[in-house]
């Protein structure tokens, strides 16, 4: 059965649990407890399927002098992308200028996480490289730019050009042949994952108090949602591929089952794990570059993070000043949130709170204590931000393919 199938009906299966056993404590504990475990095995094949795909695409891409170009094309789609999304959040803001109507449902929080708005040089050095190259391996479970960074190493003295090297290349595709038939096997079977997930979304979410109340709030999200995934990103993409290189919106439907992953876990590196396979498989994204440029967006493609940070920031400097901004105050909100998501990556499952942080601090904004209440509405607008981040690497995966190689259409009944 397709995956966009079974994660569907698995999210539904999540949202009935939840209404018909969600009074009971039994429930709630077995739900809490296993949806960590579930995510960790998400991500477990992850670090090394990224670590053996990336060295075999780079090398793979260096044999057939494509790897400036699918380097371009990745840095070129992610930082475009970020800039637009940003902007048109601020734009619907300003055409629809709703606040938080009540927040006394969402203001339990009194602590923010720590670090979030504290990204060093230091920091990012120290996981780009190691003394010891050993530790690059070690480094991180939370962000790939080690495993990366040893993989490209490695994949750049790939390259097949004398003989000697050429068994070694040979061995190095088969193990990524080897890691996308896993990665199959988890996307497949991820719809249980999502199935629990679900469950504990539709039973964390405080509907009543927090969203009924605020939903003209929520009613922008959701209209930015929209617009960046079925009119933005589309369009994006036809004009970059010249109107010549595909439907987007079958390359959407193939990335169905990843973005659903992405608004139930808020997980990117989950949602990659599944959009490594079906990428592949269901928009013919060749194996190098599906290799190479997914693992890449988990760091650069961050424009839904971005778009959720610039619609919330303007909502709460509204709040905090009791007027609307200007739009070239809004324009300047959306311009420190692009520039802020390249960094956003270093706090997984925080990336929109750390992208409004951050933005508040190089404006000087104090929200006083606003930004507490972002803390309750993670669970949306993070989920929200990670579904348009998966979508934004499927096309620009997409997008680097078709420039590469003619791209081809997979039948349906062989989609994953």
């Amino acid at each position: 059965m397709k995956t966009w199938i079974t994660y569907a009906a698995a999210i539904a299966m999540g949202f009935s649990a939840s209404l018909l056993l969600g009074e009971f404590a039994l429930f709630d504990t077995i739900v809490g407890s296993v949806v960590p475990v579930l995510i960790d095995i998400g991500v477990f094949i992850l670090f090394p399927m990224v670590f053996i795909t990336f060295a075999s695409g780079i090398s793979s891409l260096r044999r057939h002098s494509r790897t400036s170009l699918m380097f371009f094309t990745t840095i070129l789609w992610s930082l475009f992308t970020t800039m637009v999304l940003s902007a048109a959040a601020a734009a619907v803001f300003k055409l629809l200028p709703f606040t938080l109507n009540d927040t006394t449902a969402i203001s339990r929080f009194t602590v923010l996480p720590d670090g979030l708005d504290k990204i060093t040089a230091t920091r990012v050095f120290s996981l780009l490289f190691h003394r010891n190259a050993f530790m690059q391996f070690f480094a991180s479970d939370s962000h790939l730019l080690p495993i990366i960074s040893i993989a490209a190493v490695i994949g750049y003295a790939l390259k097949p050009n004398i003989e000697v090297i050429r068994p070694a290349y040979v061995v190095m595709n088969s193990f990524s042949e080897a890691m996308f038939r896993i990665a199959r096997f988890f996307a497949v079977f991820g719809a249980i994952t999502v199935g629990f997930t679900a469950s504990s979304f539709f039973r964390t979410v405080d509907f009543d108090g927090m969203f009924y109340t605020n939903l003209s709030y929520f009613s922008i999200i959701g209209i930015a949602t929209f617009i960046a995934l079925f009119v933005i990103l589309p369009l994006l993409f036809v004009l970059f591929t010249g109107f010549r290189r595909g439907n987007p919106y079958r390359v959407l439907f193939g990335a169905t089952a990843a973005c659903l992953a992405g608004f139930f876990t808020s997980n990117q590196l989950w949602a990659t794990t599944v959009l490594l396979p079906t990428a592949r498989k269901n928009n013919q994204i060749q194996k190098r570059i599906a290799g190479t440029t997914l693992p890449l967006y988990t760091i650069l493609g961050k424009g839904g993070s971005a778009m959720m940070a610039t619609v919330t920031l303007l909502v709460l400097i509204t709040m905090a000043t009791k007027k609307v901004p200007s739009w070239t105050e809004a324009m300047v909100a959306a311009a420190f949130c692009s520039i802020f998501s390249l960094l956003s990556s270093f706090n997984l499952g925080y990336e929109t709170l750390a992208i409004l942080l951050m933005a508040c601090s190089a404006m000087s904004i104090d929200l006083q204590s606003l930004n507490l209440m972002v803390l309750a509405l993670l669970p949306i607008i993070g989920g929200a931000a990670t579904m348009i981040d998966t979508a934004i690497a499927a096309f620009g995966s997409a997008y680097s393919s078709r420039l590469i190689v003619t791209g081809m259409k997979t039948p349906y009944r062989e989609l994953i």
